[in-house]
C-alpha cells in the first residue's frame, strides 16, 4: 500500500512554513554563535553546528550556502547586539549620568 499523495499547499500552508523556517534558521545561528564563543572558526564543522542545533547535517544548507555564511550571520548578529547595548548607554547631551 503506497502513501496517499497530498499536495504541498494542502499539507502545509505557506504561512505555517515560514515561522518554522525562521525558527530553524535562528536555531542554526544560535548554535553557530555558541560554538564561536568556545573556539576558532577553523575548528567548527557544519556537522557540529547542525548537531548543536539539534538538526540533521544537511538542514544547514537549506538556509545557508556554506559554513562561512552561517558563521558570518552569527557574528553580525552578535556585533549588532553589542552596538545596541553600547548605544543604549550613551548619555544624552545635557543630562548627567
Amino acid at each position: 500500500m503506497s502513501p496517499k499523495h497530498v499536495p504541498i499547499d494542502d499539507a502545509v500552508s505557506a504561512g505555517a512554513r515560514a515561522p518554522a523556517g525562521a525558527a530553524l534558521r535562528t536555531r542554526l545561528v544560535d548554535a553557530a554563535a555558541q560554538l564561536l564563543a568556545a573556539r576558532q572558526v577553523s575548528a567548527i564543522t557544519t556537522r557540529e553546528i547542525a548537531r548543536t542545533a539539534g538538526l540533521s547535517d544537511g538542514v544547514l544548507y537549506n538556509y545557508f550556502s556554506n559554513k562561512n555564511d552561517l558563521l558570518a550571520e552569527a557574528l553580525l548578529r552578535g556585533y549588532g547586539e553589542q552596538v545596541e547595548h553600547f548605544a543604549s548607554r550613551i548619555p544624552v547631551a545635557g543630562t548627567r549620568s
